[in-house]
């Protein structure tokens, strides 16, 4: 292949990256904070955001998947945990979102704009892996629910106790699962070391 063409199409696949990546964004500061809780200045609160989960994904993916982990198949069988708890959470959010939309009339008559927060979610390509992708996607299908719940309460299809219900209950689905990433990959690397100091 000529020089030309096979830098033209680096410059492509990496375009496309990009275009894949951007794709990817936040529109509410609720959420933003949940994915990163830096954004709007130094948090004064020691809860747990995505960006601590995605090191703690990145973490046992790495040992899920290296070939000279000491106990392989445990640390596959944790990573197994951890994905079908995200899938969970990104299911139900889908599903509940499907029926809302079904419940709801036309919440496209008045128009809703969310200029005021944008956040673009990114993940280093170093540690965007299946794990951390799923992480990002569930942020996403979360996103998605709220822009419509926003538009169906702009349209006064639903009442101001029901949005705040329904708001609520998608954060906190998102919370629990930073939490319980969290806490699960810190008893997943003591029990790492208690296996590997049996065998050590």
């Amino acid at each position: 292949m000529p020089k030309d063409a096979s830098r033209r199409n680096r410059v492509n696949r990496t375009e496309n990256d990009e275009r894949k990546m951007t794709m990817y964004q936040l529109e509410f500061k609720a959420l933003i904070q949940l994915w990163d809780n830096s954004v709007y200045g130094k948090s004064a609160s020691k809860s747990y955001d995505a960006q601590y989960a995605i090191d703690a994904l990145f973490s046992v993916e790495a040992f899920s998947s290296n070939p000279r982990a000491l106990h392989p198949i445990f640390c596959r069988e944790a990573l197994d945990i951890f994905l079908q708890d995200m899938r969970d959470v990104r299911h139900t959010l889908t599903a509940q979102h499907t029926h809302k939309k079904e419940e709801w009339g036309d919440i496209t008559l008045i128009p809703f704009v969310t200029d005021k927060h944008k956040h673009e979610m990114k993940i280093e390509q170093y540690k965007l892996c299946r794990s951390t992708g799923l992480l990002l996607k569930t942020f996403d299908a979360a996103n998605r629910y709220l822009h419509d719940l926003y538009r169906a309460k702009h349209n006064e299809e639903i009442s101001e106790q029901d949005f705040m219900t329904t708001r609520n209950e998608i954060l906190k689905s998102l919370s629990d699962l930073i939490f319980n990433i969290a806490t699960k990959s810190q008893l997943f690397h003591a029990e790492r070391k208690k296996l590997e100091s049996v065998n050590g």
